[in-house]
Protein backbone atom coordinates (compact mmCIF):
# COMPACT_ATOMS: atom_id res chain seq x y z
CA UNK A 1 0.00 0.00 0.00
CA UNK A 2 2.79 2.30 0.94
CA UNK A 3 4.63 1.52 -1.95
CA UNK A 4 1.75 1.86 -4.25
CA UNK A 5 1.16 5.20 -2.72
CA UNK A 6 4.64 6.56 -3.23
CA UNK A 7 5.23 5.43 -6.39
CA UNK A 8 1.73 7.78 -7.11
CA UNK A 9 3.25 10.78 -5.47
CA UNK A 10 6.61 10.39 -7.52
CA UNK A 11 4.95 10.43 -10.47
CA UNK A 12 3.06 13.31 -9.88
CA UNK A 13 6.10 15.21 -9.21
CA UNK A 14 7.28 16.81 -12.52
CA UNK A 15 9.14 19.83 -11.29
CA UNK A 16 12.71 19.71 -9.80
CA UNK A 17 11.85 21.39 -6.18
CA UNK A 18 9.10 18.82 -5.41
CA UNK A 19 11.39 16.01 -6.13
CA UNK A 20 14.31 18.02 -3.96
CA UNK A 21 11.38 18.46 -1.28
CA UNK A 22 10.48 14.80 -1.40
CA UNK A 23 14.30 13.65 -1.38
CA UNK A 24 15.05 15.63 1.83
CA UNK A 25 11.78 14.51 3.68
CA UNK A 26 12.29 11.00 2.79
CA UNK A 27 16.27 11.25 4.02
CA UNK A 28 14.99 12.80 7.00
CA UNK A 29 12.37 10.25 8.10
CA UNK A 30 15.20 7.64 7.40
CA UNK A 31 17.47 9.33 10.06
CA UNK A 32 15.25 9.48 12.66
CA UNK A 33 13.75 6.79 12.07
CA UNK A 34 17.60 4.88 12.49
CA UNK A 35 18.11 6.95 15.44
CA UNK A 36 14.89 5.56 17.06
CA UNK A 37 15.23 2.00 15.90
CA UNK A 38 19.35 2.46 17.15
CA UNK A 39 17.99 3.78 21.00
CA UNK A 40 15.28 0.47 21.04
CA UNK A 41 17.38 -1.99 20.18
CA UNK A 42 20.37 -0.64 22.59
CA UNK A 43 17.34 -0.43 25.16
CA UNK A 44 16.17 -3.94 24.86
CA UNK A 45 19.06 -5.41 24.76
CA UNK A 46 21.59 -3.82 27.72
CA UNK A 47 17.88 -4.03 29.78
CA UNK A 48 17.54 -7.62 29.16
CA UNK A 49 21.08 -8.05 29.73
CA UNK A 50 21.45 -6.10 33.15
CA UNK A 51 17.73 -5.87 34.48
CA UNK A 52 16.90 -9.10 34.91
CA UNK A 53 19.21 -11.72 36.47
CA UNK A 54 18.77 -15.07 38.18
CA UNK A 55 19.61 -14.43 41.38
CA UNK A 56 18.40 -11.65 43.62
CA UNK A 57 20.98 -9.26 44.60
CA UNK A 58 20.66 -8.60 48.50
CA UNK A 59 22.76 -5.55 48.71
CA UNK A 60 21.97 -2.37 47.22
CA UNK A 61 22.83 -1.75 44.07
CA UNK A 62 25.16 0.64 42.22
CA UNK A 63 23.05 3.63 41.69
CA UNK A 64 23.81 6.74 39.29
CA UNK A 65 22.04 10.40 39.74
CA UNK A 66 19.65 7.63 42.77
CA UNK A 67 18.72 4.89 40.00
CA UNK A 68 19.63 2.07 39.25
CA UNK A 69 22.79 1.66 36.98
CA UNK A 70 20.87 -0.46 34.31
CA UNK A 71 17.94 2.16 34.21
CA UNK A 72 20.45 5.01 34.13
CA UNK A 73 22.31 3.37 30.89
CA UNK A 74 19.72 1.32 29.57
CA UNK A 75 16.90 3.60 29.57
CA UNK A 76 18.41 7.15 30.35
CA UNK A 77 21.38 7.16 28.42
CA UNK A 78 19.84 6.26 25.34
CA UNK A 79 16.93 8.57 25.37
CA UNK A 80 19.88 11.82 26.45
CA UNK A 81 22.07 10.35 23.51
CA UNK A 82 18.85 10.90 21.11
CA UNK A 83 17.56 14.37 21.86
CA UNK A 84 21.28 15.46 21.49
CA UNK A 85 21.58 13.73 17.99
CA UNK A 86 17.89 15.07 17.29
CA UNK A 87 19.19 18.81 18.03
CA UNK A 88 22.22 18.56 16.32
CA UNK A 89 20.77 16.85 13.20
CA UNK A 90 17.82 19.68 13.24
CA UNK A 91 20.56 22.33 13.68
CA UNK A 92 22.87 21.46 11.05
CA UNK A 93 21.30 18.60 9.09
CA UNK A 94 17.97 19.85 8.01
CA UNK A 95 17.70 21.61 4.49
CA UNK A 96 15.16 23.92 3.88
CA UNK A 97 13.31 23.65 0.76
CA UNK A 98 11.24 26.61 -0.97
CA UNK A 99 7.81 25.69 -1.28
CA UNK A 100 6.52 28.01 -3.01
CA UNK A 101 4.81 31.46 -2.48
CA UNK A 102 2.38 32.47 -0.01
CA UNK A 103 -0.72 33.86 -0.98
CA UNK A 104 -1.09 38.07 -0.08
CA UNK A 105 -3.63 38.27 2.89
CA UNK A 106 -6.61 39.90 1.38
CA UNK A 107 -8.55 42.25 3.85
CA UNK A 108 -12.08 41.10 4.32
Amino acid sequence: MIFLLLSVTMAAMTSVSSWRTFRNSRREACFVLAVWLAALLWTLIYCSQHAYQSQPILSRSELIFGVPKWVFWGIAAPALACSGITLLYGLFGIQDDFLGDEPEDTPE
